[in-house]
């Protein structure tokens, strides 16, 4: 079996902050893919696209998140580790890009306290044995996770 692994990836983007704050997010609110939140960010998030697709990041989707200043992008899948590769490749990145561009870009969960939502990262994970389809096995055996390799 090989492991085809997809996900997103949730972060802030922050601006340097007023008088007595180091960083703000970019934005405020928490409009959901509301297309006003995404043009804010829009320049920031077509430059992290530009840069990541020929190191083999493949951004399928990015808009606003929930939370102020939060973004969020979701990948193509990709076997085994290739997928972990791809998600420390982007993640390193986007930290670069936003630092050259005078932002913050964190993935901590919560950058500014407990207050408001969090990041997270969240992944989907399907088993494949590689032939023309899908093999689905019957629910409960679980005896082959021993001998399955990520690569």
């Amino acid at each position: 079996f090989k492991m085809l692994i997809g996900g997103e990836q949730e972060f802030t983007l922050c601006r340097r902050g007023h008088v007595g704050r180091a960083w703000e997010p970019l934005f405020n609110g928490v409009d959901v893919f509301a297309t006003l939140q995404n043009c804010k960010a829009m320049d920031f998030c077509y430059e992290v696209e530009r840069c990541m697709e020929p190191v083999g990041v493949d951004i399928t989707v990015m808009h606003a998140e929930y939370g102020a200043g939060q973004v969020e992008m979701v990948f193509a899948p990709h076997l085994g580790l290739e997928a972990c590769d791809m998600l420390a490749t982007f993640r390193t990145g986007t930290k670069e890009i936003a630092q050259n561009q005078g932002l913050l870009a964190s993935f901590f969960t919560r950058p500014f306290g407990v207050e408001g939502v969090g990041n997270g990262g969240h992944f989907n994970f399907s088993l494949w044995r590689w032939r023309s389809r899908q093999d689905f096995l019957p629910f409960g055996d679980l005896g082959f996770l021993a001998d399955m390799k990520l690569a």
